[in-house]
């Protein structure tokens, strides 16, 4: 697997780098007492490149900036210059190369209450490839934490224990992914994705939730899908509509449309529906069709 990172350290407000360090391999990256190492105060985002296309890097990297905002961290970065590091990065690797970029900010000083000002970055450029265009999954007995318990709205490396546990328990019982719940019972999204179902027709997805990031990929594959003219619904949805449903699939950055072919005992087939998504995504990215929804992280 190759990797390629970049690191930069941050002085103090107005200083520029330390270094911007360019590494092979999985080199280390923060000190036994950056604030992240024991207390987990770090932000990130995802964008795939496939086939020489990188679809929507500006909104993942915008959305990092938002994350660092909300956990109370001043980012060092502006978007722009993260898509810059982001684009230097991807060169260094065959255009057909498929790669995860991972942008990151983190915490270094401060002892519980982290110094909003005392913030690094770095960019992690790992090849991975797509898996099986299809997945089962499993109701989780954990839930989402509620945004009053948990910083559910930005993209934290703290909200990603909980899904370690929830992973495992999914794949002790023989699935490859899981379904979460919030609080209150409401269905949420698969463990490592937004999601969408289908029903007579209609395209149907959870309504938005404090609880869980309102996804990329899960806007632009819906816009896409209504600019073709499918109905697209965002309700309150419960384990019976998903059981109730014609087919159901996962949208996301790291493996972009995926089919559900199995929750619990209920079987699904790969549908039309999820089928055109990723039609309408791979031309999407290529440019070979545009799409209408203005996408606001």
């Amino acid at each position: 697997m190759a990797m390629l990172t970049y690191i930069q350290r941050y002085l103090q407000p107005g200083q520029w780098f330390e270094s911007n360090d360019q590494y092979h391999g999985n080199p280390p990256m923060m000190a036994a007492m950056d604030h992240a190492t024991w207390l987990g105060l770090a932000v990130f985002d995802g964008a795939r490149t496939f086939e020489g296309v990188t679809p929507d890097l500006d909104l993942h990297c915008a959305r990092l900036i938002a994350s660092c905002k909300k956990v109370r961290l001043n980012p060092p970065l502006t978007a722009e210059q993260v898509i810059d590091i982001c684009r230097q990065g991807i060169a260094k690797f065959p255009k057909d190369a498929l790669l995860y970029i991972r942008p990151e900010f983190w915490a270094v000083d401060g002892i519980v209450l982290a110094n909003p000002d005392k913030v690094h970055f770095a960019l992690v450029i790992t090849e991975i490839p797509f898996p099986s265009d299809r997945f089962t999954a499993c109701l989780s007995s954990y839930r989402r934490p509620d945004p009053r318990s948990a910083p559910t709205e930005a993209k934290s490396i703290s909200n990603y224990a909980n899904l370690h546990l929830a992973l495992f328990e999914a794949k002790d019982k023989g699935y490859d992914n899981l379904i979460m719940q919030d609080l209150s019972g409401n269905v949420c999204e698969f463990g490592t994705a937004n999601m969408l179902y289908v029903k007579n027709n209609v395209v149907y997805t959870p309504a938005p939730n404090p609880c869980y990031l309102n996804g990329i990929t899960r806007r632009r594959v819906s816009a896409l899908l209504a600019d073709a003219g499918y109905k697209i619904v965002e309700r309150r949805t419960t384990l019976d509509d998903l059981y109730e449903a014609d087919e159901v699939f996962s949208v996301g950055n790291l493996f972009k449309v995926r089919a559900c072919v199995k929750i619990e005992s209920v079987e699904y087939p790969i549908g039309p529906v999820s089928t055109l998504a990723k039609k309408l995504y791979w031309d999407f990215a290529h440019g070979r069709i545009q799409s209408k929804a203005q996408i606001i992280v």
